[in-house]
């Protein structure tokens, strides 16, 4: 003898179906007749009912396919538009792009569209060059710009013609540039050419000619009354002498270096920060690539495994209330809940079961109003109930299920 057949009133609700009545069985298993709430009628298996497992006659799965195709399109328009302009992963053409959109100066209407001022100006050939006017006394545009180093940049800008100590050009043998420029090519200090200038010589001499030093400041030098001249290198050769000079000093004593910094760390906290922020900023793509690239590597790979897994295992209730929350949202359920409020409810019913006060048993989330007949997933439409309890409630609300278990007698 088959088990009997669990009987589904007439008007019961489960998610958008309506039952109307009994309809043939379907392979011995009761099935009813239900009406969705789009106007379709499907014959349905009872336990798939009471279960949850089936809410609508198939048109809320096709809804939510809809809804996921239309937000995958807009996301590929947006970023079509924008270019590549993901959250946390803006390129530096599209950063620039977007500095240029509140210039005094106004922008070429051109420019307007990101596409456009990406066709024109390219890509960022490197890290050490900025888009800049050749003109600056007309704005941004495609006939207006040039990648340039930020040396270029502050030389050229308004403010190096018009401020009261400006950025001195000189001609000479052909070529216009700035003073500094003219004295890495030299060798002749700065102070020296301007002097020189001033005194009435010519670019050329005062560019190309030695600086000799006379018997009596050697003899100055020689008795230790001033420092001799320091020698001049350029920027790129002094911070070689500096990265070698540190590293010397590291190989010296490597525990007295690291605890010079960690004294210079704690005695300037703001400047740590400054000098971190501004090295992550200036060295953000490469550090992110790096980071990329050490998460592929297969011992990485196996730490967060392991640390997933040790995770999972130390937070069994936290990942339960996510398959709970997970569940009622694929059913269509309203309302979430944390693991701190279901704990606060477990301590509010002393660990014991809703139904019939069981303390020893597992306790399992039960829902006042069932998930299938449109109850919510908040913490309010929860109650604690043991294993065997929830089993036996199935698909009814709180008070059918107290009424029978009164008629039963427990």
């Amino acid at each position: 003898m088959g088990r009997p057949i669990i009987q589904i009133p007439e008007g019961s609700v489960f998610g958008r179906l309506t039952v109307v009545g009994r309809a043939p069985n379907i392979d011995g298993q009761g099935t009813w007749l239900c009406h969705c709430s789009c106007g379709n009628h499907k014959a349905i298996r009872g336990y798939q009912l009471r279960n949850g497992a089936v809410v609508s006659c198939g048109c809320q799965h096709r809804e939510a396919a809809a809804r996921n195709i239309r937000k995958a399109h807009k996301k590929e328009a947006t970023n079509l538009q924008h270019g590549e302009a993901r959250p946390g992963r803006e390129t530096p053409e599209w950063k620039i792009w977007q500095s240029l959109q509140s210039r005094v100066e106004g922008l070429h209407p051109r420019w307007v569209s990101f596409k456009l001022f990406l066709a024109d100006a390219g890509r960022r050939p490197s890290e050490d060059l900025y888009l800049c006017r050749t003109d600056t006394s007309r704005p941004f545009g495609p006939d207006n710009f040039v990648w340039q180093t930020a040396k270029w940049r502050a030389q050229n800008r308004k403010q190096a013609r018009t401020a009261k100590q400006p950025v001195i050009f000189l001609e000479c043998r052909g070529e216009r540039l700035a003073l500094s420029d003219w004295s890495e090519r030299s060798g002749v200090v700065i102070s020296t050419i301007r002097g020189r200038i001033k005194s009435g010589w010519s670019a050329e001499e005062a560019i190309f000619t030695k600086a000799s030093v006379s018997e009596s400041l050697k003899r100055t030098w020689m008795a230790g009354r001033i420092s001799p001249r320091k020698p001049i290198y350029t920027r790129e050769e002094l911070r070689a002498r500096q990265r070698a000079a540190r590293k010397a000093r590291y190989q010296a004593d490597p525990q007295a270096y690291l605890e010079k910094q960690r004294v210079w760390h704690t005695q300037n906290p703001e400047r740590r920060k400054l000098v971190s922020r501004r090295y992550t900023d200036k060295n953000r793509d490469r550090l992110n690539a790096k980071s990329r690239a050490d998460r592929l590597t297969p011992e990485k790979k196996e730490y967060m495994r392991r640390y997933a897994t040790r995770h999972r295992t130390n937070n069994k209730a936290l990942y339960l209330t996510y398959s709970h929350n997970r569940r009622a949202r694929k059913m269509g359920a309203s309302g979430t809940h944390t693991s701190a409020e279901w704990s606060a409810l477990l301590a509010e019913h002393n660990g014991c079961c809703a139904y019939c006060g069981d303390s020893m048993a597992r306790m399992t989330r039960d829902h006042r109003i069932p998930l299938s007949r449109g109850g919510s997933n908040d913490i309010k439409n929860i109650l604690p109930a043991c294993g065997s309890c929830n089993s036996s409630k199935n698909a009814f609300t709180e008070e059918e299920f107290r009424r029978r278990l009164a008629e039963a007698g427990c």
